[in-house]
């Protein structure tokens, strides 16, 4: 028992750091992205270190309170907005290149996005319903095995006295 909680406490550290180091050179990549002539180019500065370390911030932050254990109505409040805001920042991160795209190639790019989207929004309802049916054929399967020991101990129960 207690080697399982130091193996989930060794998961959620690599999980949390993990995480952290790539949101980290996320917002440092971000950071150096500069308009070039040709699209774009990276231009390390000491401002690309900083939005390293803001990004790792960022994450231990939100897993701080993603990770607390107590569910009042404000850590629930606070976990939406939580997740809300990384959802925001990970769609603003991943538009945020589109600005140094040339004009003239911009209807090209964004029908590869709403396609792109469309094909992942496709996948993840399919993901969705496989899990609600799974879920649900697990609730059957444990039903009818528990209705079945039922009957079996009432078969083999020896009939009472009055």
């Amino acid at each position: 028992m207690q080697n399982e909680a130091k193996n989930e406490r060794d998961v959620m550290r690599i999980m949390i750091s993990g995480t952290a180091v790539a949101f980290g050179f996320l917002a440092a990549s971000l950071q150096a992205l500069r308009p070039n002539p040709a699209g774009f180019t990276f231009q390390v500065s000491l401002l690309t270190f900083l939005a390293f370390a803001v990004g790792v911030g960022i994450v231990f932050v939100f897993w701080k309170i993603i990770l607390n254990r107590s569910g009042g109505a404000r850590q629930k409040s606070l976990r939406f907005w939580a997740e809300l805001l990384l959802l925001f920042l990970g769609m603003g991160a991943f538009l945020y290149p589109l600005r140094f795209v040339p004009a003239e190639k911009l209807p090209e790019m964004l029908t590869g996005l709403i396609t792109a989207a469309c094909a992942l929004s496709l996948m993840a309802c399919l993901l969705v319903m496989m899990g609600r049916f799974l879920e649900s054929d697990d609730r059957e399967n444990q039903l009818s095995s528990h209705d079945a020991m039922q009957k079996q101990s009432d078969e083999t129960r020896p009939p009472r006295s009055s």
